[in-house]
């Protein structure tokens, strides 16, 4: 936690596969596709970092960023 804020990471080692935005909405019955919503409509910020090995890509971080003055939502 940083001050009034805390940032969350996930770090996976495909650094090829991008997380992207469904087009529309997911179905009641659908397992995916709701992530992105939910980091979007939640979140005061967020992105996906590549991780490096020297002068290799090697994976990728995904973030996001929470502050408690404003419950979530652009800041």
């Amino acid at each position: 936690m940083y001050g009034d804020r805390v940032v969350v990471a996930v770090r996976d080692d495909d650094p090829v596969r991008r997380p992207y935005r469904r087009q529309g909405q997911a179905a009641a019955g659908d397992e995916r596709g709701r992530g992105l919503a939910l980091v979007r409509d939640l979140a005061s910020a967020s992105g996906v970092t590549l991780v490096w090995d020297e002068l290799d890509v090697v994976g990728k971080q995904v973030w996001f960023e929470l502050r408690e003055t404003d419950g979530g939502g652009p800041a």
